[in-house]
Parts: C-alpha cells; structure tokens; sequence
C-alpha cells in the first residue's frame, strides 16, 4: 500500500524541510542584533581589566628600572668623591709631613758646611749629626712613627728577626741581647722588624 504513495509530496517536503531551518537560524540571528556570518564577539569587561593590569605592571617596572638608575648614578658620584677626598688627604698629610722635614734637611746642609780642619771639628760635627737625628726622630713619631723596643726584651717573632744566637748561662734563653738594626712600626703596624742578637742555652757536651 505504501507505494500508492504520491512520491512528489515526498521530494517536496525534503525540499521544504532544510529551507525552513536556514530561515529560522537567520531570523534568530537577527534577533539577537547579528548578521549571520558575523565575527565571535571579542572579550569583555575581564580582557580590559587584564589590559589594565598589564599597563600597571609596565609603569611600574619603567619606574623601578629609573629609580635603580639614579640609585646607580647616586652611588658613582659618591663613590668619586670619597676618592677624590681620601688622595686629597693622603696629599695633605704627605706635605705635611716633608713640610716638617725641611728643617732637617737645612740643618744636615749646615752640618756638611761645617770646615774640616777648624779646631774641635770633629766633635762639633758629631754634635751636630746628634742633634739632626733627634730633630729627625722627633718629627717622625709625631707622624706615628715607633721605635720597637729590643734590648733586654723577651725575643717576640713579631717584631723581631733574630740573626745571631749567644749560648750562655748568665741570661735566660730567648731575651735579646743586642739590637743590630733598628725596627720601626707605623702607627701600630709593622714596617720593620728589628735584627737583634738572642740568647741561648749552652749546647749540650
């Protein structure tokens, strides 16, 4: 009985049945304010908050990355300053010092111009040499200059070079019992270690 069927209804409602849809999909995009091919909608109100966001980030770093700069430029300026002050002041106290020399120096001239064959010239002159060295010395330790202290002393390997050993049995071992050379520290730290000549116990027979 089903082939008695008209087959044009047939092809006409396959025909109608998919041109119905489209015109509804077009008419409902429509109503929603869109034509049909239309590009997705871009992002709200969240993708401007994150462009914000971002915005902020960057000020903030071109800030952080100029306030580094000056903190960099602020530390070479005083960087070049204390340097500049600390050869001044090495300069300063290194005039100082040849300044307060000077009268040493005219007094070792007047020494040499002393005449040789006059009478006493020999004991003149030494007297003179003495009084030089005193001068010499006196203007030395006002810079800070220190004799290290020798005879009699406990032989100290800090401070003293010992170059000769006497065995005997009058001292106890290891007392210096004769400066050789002189040693001089510079305001507490060493220049020069004294060369002395230390006791020892007699070797054994």
């Amino acid at each position: 009985m089903n082939d008695d069927l008209p087959r044009d209804g047939l092809a006409e409602n396959d025909v109608d049945g998919p041109t119905r849809a489209e015109d509804q999909a077009i008419e409902i995009t429509e109503v929603q304010g869109l034509p049909s091919d239309a590009p997705p909608p871009s992002g709200g109100p969240g993708t401007d908050a994150e462009e914000g966001a971002d915005q902020d980030l960057r000020e903030e770093n071109e800030r952080l990355e100029e306030d580094l700069l000056r903190v960099r430029a602020d530390f070479e300026n005083y960087r070049k300053r204390e340097e500049k002050g600390r050869s001044e002041f090495a300069r300063q106290a290194t005039a100082g010092l040849v300044e307060r020399l000077l009268p040493v120096i005219d007094n070792f001239k007047r020494a040499l111009a002393v005449p040789e064959d006059g009478e006493g010239h020999e004991s003149s002159y030494r007297d003179g040499i003495r009084l030089i060295y005193k001068q010499l010395m006196e203007v030395m330790e006002a810079a800070g200059l220190e004799s290290i202290e020798c005879q009699g002393q406990p032989f100290d390997p800090n401070y003293h070079e010992a170059v000769a050993l006497e065995r005997t049995l009058e001292v106890e071992a290891n007392i210096v019992l004769e400066e050789l050379e002189p040693g001089y520290c510079f305001r507490k730290r060493l220049l020069k270690p004294a060369r002395v000549r230390v006791s020892a116990p007699p070797s054994e027979a």
